[in-house]
């Protein structure tokens, strides 16, 4: 009877080690280079640039409305013609906007085009 009994928590044991190997993930979203899952969805905004300085741009869209973005190392300035500027647009300048809202609700401008 115990050896019954040892043999059935031996085979059971052996059972347990077999669920608990962790297996890859698959699908979900794409984790990006730092690990962490990013959304892809990206806004654009048209309107007056008021302020633009290293680490915000404000434009003005038609409603009137003030939109602030944070200003990444990575935005891109681009003119009329689709150059990259050597310097930032001055203000009263119409603009487009591309930016990204993070997983924290904050948008960041991924490029500015002079229209």
């Amino acid at each position: 009877m115990r050896a019954a009994l040892v043999a059935m928590l031996l085979i059971g044991a052996a059972g347990v080690d077999a669920q608990f190997q962790r297996q890859p993930r698959s699908g979900g979203r794409q984790a990006d280079k730092r690990g962490s899952a990013s959304p892809s969805v990206t806004i654009a905004f048209d309107g007056t640039l008021k302020t633009i300085d290293k680490k915000r741009i404000v434009i003005e869209n038609a409603e009137g409305n003030e939109v602030v973005l944070e200003r990444a190392k990575s935005t891109v300035l681009l003119g009329a013609d689709g150059k990259k500027l050597s310097k930032d647009p001055a203000a009263g300048a119409l603009v487009a906007v591309d930016g990204r809202k993070g997983m924290t609700g904050i948008l960041t401008a991924v490029q500015v085009r002079v229209r």
